[in-house]
């Protein structure tokens, strides 16, 4: 979920795991990269359990759903504000 698009560089490498380096263009909000996720989620529920239905636990994980939801929507910082990307 956390890939991003690097110009000059091959792929679309883990922004959790990509030093930052000088003059680095990042760019994390792309059609291809949302499809990317987008893919990676379907991928990800497609092994969930599809008990949730009837699950106790099915409110606290709906609850954390949308706080990563509003998180993956905030403004993310410029490069100066990281120490990686």
């Amino acid at each position: 979920m956390c890939v991003v698009e690097i110009e000059g560089m091959r792929g679309y490498p883990l922004a959790c795991s990509t030093v930052a380096q000088e003059g680095m263009k990042v760019l994390t909000d792309t059609a291809t990269l949302r499809d990317m996720r987008k893919e990676i989620l379907q991928l990800i529920l497609s092994e969930h359990p599809s008990s949730c239905l009837v699950c106790g636990r099915r409110p606290s994980a709906w609850s954390i759903s949308s706080r990563f939801a509003k998180r993956a929507s905030a403004r993310v910082p410029v490069l100066s504000e990281r120490p990686s990307v």
